[in-house]
């Protein structure tokens, strides 16, 4: 199954692997179905316009790279 995450989906992932109390349903789902993922370009801009703006940018692009690593 090919997956295609919006940034909301993003920010979930992150969270369940920042606090793994939280109930991460959607990152199972991932790993269990997601054979192929794709991340649009409109997604990776809207993150990185994010990290930008927001307080983490480094600790926030050293995630989104390591994710994007694992995912290769």
């Amino acid at each position: 199954m090919r997956l295609v995450p919006d940034t909301n989906i993003y920010r979930l992932i992150t969270k369940c692997y920042r606090n793994p109390t939280v109930i991460c349903g959607y990152s199972d789902t991932i790993a269990e179905f997601g054979k192929e993922i794709y991340m649009p370009v409109v997604v990776i801009a809207e993150l990185t316009f994010g990290f930008m703006k927001g307080a983490k940018q480094e600790d926030n692009e050293k995630n989104f790279s390591k994710l994007s690593t694992n995912c290769n």
